[in-house]
């Protein structure tokens, strides 16, 4: 092999693992969403990190209560810690967790009838509509009081229906998204993942193939 065929052979390699560092693990939520393993990690959580406690502040301040928190570990990548809270009057629970370069997210999440939901983020969203069963969207930058009103409004199409507002019901609920109602959606934001993944897979194969 010659040093300019090893060389580029180096630089192939190098770029696709670098890829599927980044994207592998999209790709295989992507091809099974219920890979994405679920957890109680704290039952009795009552704190939040200082990045999150202004949206704790204004959540508590409408009505939630912190139940706990839980894990998303998806394969091939760090688990994703979860801050829940219930708001018993209106059957919902809000989820922060602090995002891509320390950004606050949240998000709203209500069951409906027949195994359905509305799910309202401050973040943007591929978004999804399943008429009677799934509505999902965000209003990107968004207060906590002004999402929560947004979400209310939302579920005048779907009103909300009586649920286990504990940390193990919204973990289920979370199983529920994972495996039923928020498949769709959640391979639209994993796709570009997954052409990613492909693309290293092929990158790695094409340079292989010529230093032989």
């Amino acid at each position: 092999m010659n040093p300019e065929s090893l060389g580029t052979l180096v630089v192939s390699l190098v770029l696709a693992v670098v890829l599927l560092y980044w994207h592998l693990w999209r790709a295989v939520t992507f091809i099974k969403p219920t890979s994405v393993r679920l957890e109680i990690d704290s039952p009795g959580a009552t704190q939040v990190p200082g990045l999150l406690d202004a949206a704790d502040t204004q959540l508590r301040a409408l009505g939630f209560a912190m139940i706990g928190t839980h894990l998303e570990h998806p394969r091939f990548t760090s688990a994703l810690l979860n801050y829940d809270y219930a708001h018993p009057e209106k059957k919902t629970f809000a989820t922060l967790y602090v995002g891509p370069r320390d950004v606050p997210k949240l998000y709203f999440v209500t069951a409906t009838a027949n195994g359905g939901a509305v799910l309202t983020a401050n973040y943007r969203r591929p978004g999804a509509n399943q008429p009677g069963r799934y509505l999902s969207g965000g209003l990107e930058g968004a207060a906590p009081d002004r999402l929560f009103k947004a979400h209310l409004r939302r579920l005048e199409e779907m009103p909300a229906v009586d649920t286990d507002l504990s940390i193990e019901g919204r973990l289920a609920q979370a199983a529920h998204w994972f495996k039923d109602i928020g498949v769709g959606e959640l391979r639209q934001q994993s796709a570009v993942g997954l052409l990613w993944t492909v693309g290293a897979f092929l990158i790695a194969g094409m340079a292989i193939y010529r230093v032989l």
